[in-house]
């Protein structure tokens, strides 16, 4: 059992003891002296991990992301990453962040705000921003100075700074030592996140307890229904996939679709794509026939870009957020939405947390309350294996699609024999 495995273990073990304190304390104490345990010592604690998850959210995406600008040196595979396969995974990730936000809109239309009690209530809560229009996101991203954006906690702008100081760094070279510096930084703040990240299962503890003491189990059933809406978007990613092999090959997807379905409990099962690499570039060749010089190309890029998976979790997580804080999904906030959503799913750093880091942001878009991300924490290690699976299909229907298009041999005879082999 690998460490982020470990980490999944013991955050379930945080969450079924947090509904089962909360449940007890939901069941067996007043509401003034529920209210009291909460004030003095659930939210107290909790806050206090969110203040440092806070701290460290700008730094760590900052020095991840220029740490990995400056360390593309080839040119020729950013010419590449510029072609047909930004197309195809840009089509797909667009097309499942507007179906997973549609979905997410109709199975959290119900009133949530009974929810409020067990997070934070809107009247109390620290902080909730104004929402911003289409073009304020768009237009806003460029900062008026470079610390406001770690000040403030803006981390799209954070996120250009970032690409855009590696860019330039990049382009009149980056002594040794600097590189050198940045590596450290981003070492550092990738150890503070660890540290943190070490203490999720008590937040989770926590944040369940407050949460059902105040709502009993229903609220339990509603974040239920989360992983419900997981796996729909499990069916989404490959329908999307579907679609997008018929308007690009031309071809029938059924088989590809088949044969995504026959690896995806493997995916599910293995939480890190650096562990999954040799495994899928392997399916891809003998399965899919497509040629191994490709498949070593595109996957391991892929696996940066195709991010279906979050645009599905961060479409649900966001909506439900909403719903609880009986936020209005108007048309402008929806296209806002969806911008925000392909960009957060493709920007998110990989780092511990990443996940989160971006939700924080999303949340704050939309004005729901910066406490509300304690429940992000609840769901995010367990969201994260479905995620896998739908970044793994998107990846792999992209590759399937590049193989097709530049016609690269092995992929028709081969791909016909395993289906009628398998």
């Amino acid at each position: 059992m690998d460490n982020t495995q470990k980490q999944i273990v013991r955050t379930v073990t945080g969450l079924a003891l947090g509904v089962v304190c909360g449940w007890l304390m939901y069941r067996f104490m007043d509401g003034n002296m529920v209210a009291r345990v909460n004030e003095s010592v659930l939210v107290p604690v909790r806050d206090v991990f969110l203040s440092a998850l806070k701290m460290m959210m700008a730094p760590v995406t900052f020095f991840a992301i220029l740490a990995g600008v400056i360390n593309v040196r080839d040119s020729g595979m950013l010419a590449k990453m510029g072609g047909n396969m930004v197309i195809v995974s840009l089509f797909m990730q667009v097309l499942v962040a507007f179906l997973a936000l549609m979905f997410a809109a109709v199975i959290f239309s119900g009133d949530l705000t009974y929810m409020q009690a067990g997070i934070v209530p809107a009247d109390k809560a620290m902080t909730a921003t104004q929402q911003p229009s289409l073009t304020d996101l768009l237009f806003n991203i460029v900062p008026s100075n470079i610390i406001d954006p770690f000040r403030g906690g803006n981390i799209l702008q954070v996120m250009f700074m970032a690409i855009f100081f590696g860019i330039i760094l990049n382009k009149i070279g980056v002594p040794e030592k600097v590189r050198k510096a940045i590596s450290f930084a981003f070492n550092f703040s990738i150890a503070a996140m660890k540290v943190i990240v070490y203490t999720i299962p008590v937040m989770v503890f926590l944040s369940m307890a407050s949460l059902i003491s105040h709502t009993g189990m229903e609220s339990l059933l509603e974040l239920s229904g989360l992983f419900g809406g997981l796996f729909v978007g499990v069916l989404i990613v490959w329908i999307v996939g579907m679609l997008t092999v018929l308007l690009f090959c031309r071809i029938s997807p059924l088989q590809l679709i088949r044969k995504l379905a026959s690896i995806s409990p493997f995916v599910f099962s293995v939480s890190s794509s650096h562990a999954r690499l040799p495994f899928v570039l392997n399916f891809c060749s003998e399965k899919l026939g497509i040629d191994p010089q490709l498949a070593s190309f595109s996957i391991p890029v892929g696996v940066q870009l195709n991010k279906a998976g979050n645009c599905v979790f961060f479409s649900l997580m966001t909506m439900l957020m909403m719903s609880i804080y009986g936020i209005e999904l108007t048309p402008q906030l929806f296209a806002t939405l969806l911008v925000s959503v392909c960009i957060m799913s493709i920007a998110k750093p990989p780092v511990p947390c990443g996940g989160i880091i971006c939700m924080a942001y999303l949340l704050s878009m939309v004005g729901v309350p910066a406490e509300a991300i304690s429940v992000v924490v609840c769901i995010d290690p367990l969201a994260a294996m479905f995620n896998g699976v739908c970044n793994e299909s998107a990846n792999i229907t992209t590759s399937f699609v590049l193989a097709k298009s530049y016609k690269i041999a092995r992929s028709e005879e081969r791909f016909s024999r395993n289906a009628e082999t398998d």
